[in-house]
């Protein structure tokens, strides 16, 4: 459940002690987890809508509600986003 956190944060300490540069550890993470959790989405909606075809995706289909759960936005997405900004800001 804290993975994503976890290696968030490492990511950001390994960026942030290298560079001196922890808003850059918090760009990294968050575009990391932003276009993972996106390509999950797109799976998810080509699965559950798509017939298992890709070429019904559309850009858009990925935001659609249906395909998200409260495991996906908040555990994998919205909470390693927030820690490592909180940091980046603090530091």
């Amino acid at each position: 459940m804290f993975e994503h956190l976890i290696i968030s944060l490492c990511l950001q300490a390994v960026i942030g002690f290298a560079t001196g540069n922890w808003w850059a550890g918090a760009a990294v993470c968050a575009a990391l987890w932003i276009g993972r959790e996106q390509a999950q989405a797109e799976y998810r909606w080509i699965a559950q809508f798509g017939d298992g075809d890709r070429t019904k995706l559309r850009w858009w289909n990925a935001l659609d509600p249906k395909v998200w759960n409260t495991h996906n936005f908040f555990w994998n997405l919205a909470l390693p986003i927030t820690a490592v900004t909180i940091i980046g800001a603090m530091l």
